[in-house]
């Protein structure tokens, strides 16, 4: 008699095979199982997202900073970040937006103590706004969506009505901050 060992990769079991004359072959099973660990290959990783990076835009986070200085009441450090905002991008038109109107805000207010540099901020303040709708109607908006320009447009609208000739005229101008105190 001969015996042949055989090896299943089926179910993993160890048989001994003996050869009978009669050509019946007999399989006892051995009850050893394997002790050896799954060996799948890990999951794949999921595929990685891409990242986008956003293009620089100069100016955006004195911008940023600014509307968070604003939002926090700060409006002196807002004037400053808002400032930078636009001498770091001439062209960032919702820097020039939230300038100009904090300072036309502004003006009303601090006329009551002191009228010059009330005067000065409110010229400055229609100045701004008035770069600020030249660059909306170019198209220079960098990241306000349709209904922040229609909003900004509504104020500017209000802001800069009668600004032409207050601008012109220094009497004029004293007189349009002073309605706007009443």
């Amino acid at each position: 008699m001969q015996k042949y060992r055989m090896y299943s990769n089926v179910i993993g079991i160890k048989c001994n095979a003996i050869g009978l004359r009669a050509g019946v072959a007999l399989c006892l099973v051995v009850t050893t199982v394997s002790c050896e660990r799954d060996n799948k290959p890990p999951a794949p990783a999921p595929p990685a997202q891409p990242v986008v990076q956003q293009p620089y835009i100069a100016g955006l986070e004195s911008y940023k900073s600014g509307m968070a200085a604003l939002a926090a009441k700060d409006t002196q450090e807002a004037l400053r970040l808002l400032r930078k905002a636009t001498v770091e991008n001439r062209e960032l038109a919702e820097a020039w937006y939230e300038l100009g109107h904090l300072q036309v805000t502004l003006a009303p207010e601090l006329s009551k103590t002191q009228e010059y540099p009330a005067l000065a901020m409110f010229r400055d303040g229609l100045e701004m706004e008035q770069e600020a709708l030249r660059l909306l109607d170019a198209g220079k908006v960098t990241f306000w969506t349709d209904e922040e320009q229609t909003t900004a447009r509504t104020v500017m609208d209000a802001d800069l009505l009668g600004a032409d000739e207050a601008l012109a005229d220094p009497t004029v101008l004293a007189e349009t901050l002073r309605l706007r105190v009443r």
